[in-house]
């Protein structure tokens, strides 16, 4: 009689998280150190590809940047050189940055690999 009225609850609805499940959040499953050391080291390897090849294309655009400032030194545009120039340094300036972003990877992946599995306290 009630659900013509109120209607059957939807899939979604009837499972919604709990007070407890939205502050502690859920569970998580039981999984060996071995499997989440795969797959955060798989993250950190992607990453660091990603960081690679991001690398790569600001040196394209480093080294463009450096030919079209000769084209206008060569055609006395020193405004135009030197605002090349500038952005020049600006990729430069960010390669650095990815430098720096893919030891901070590197570092943390070697300190996945020695990291033993977490032991509970217990007094």
């Amino acid at each position: 009689m009630f659900t013509k009225l109120i209607g059957k609850p939807k899939k979604d609805e009837s499972h919604k998280p709990t007070m407890f499940t939205r502050l502690l959040g859920k569970p998580k499953k039981d999984e060996s150190h071995g499997a989440l050391t795969r797959t955060s080291l798989e993250k950190l390897n992607e990453q660091l590809q990603m960081l690679e090849r991001q690398e790569k294309v600001l040196e394209r655009k480093a080294a463009a940047e450096l030919e079209k400032a000769k084209t206008f030194n060569n055609a006395k545009n020193r405004k135009a050189a030197l605002r090349c120039l500038k952005m020049k340094k600006r990729y430069e300036e960010q390669i650095e940055i990815q430098a720096n972003s893919q030891l901070r990877i590197h570092d943390q992946m070697i300190l996945q690999v020695q990291k033993p599995p977490r032991k509970l306290w217990v007094p």
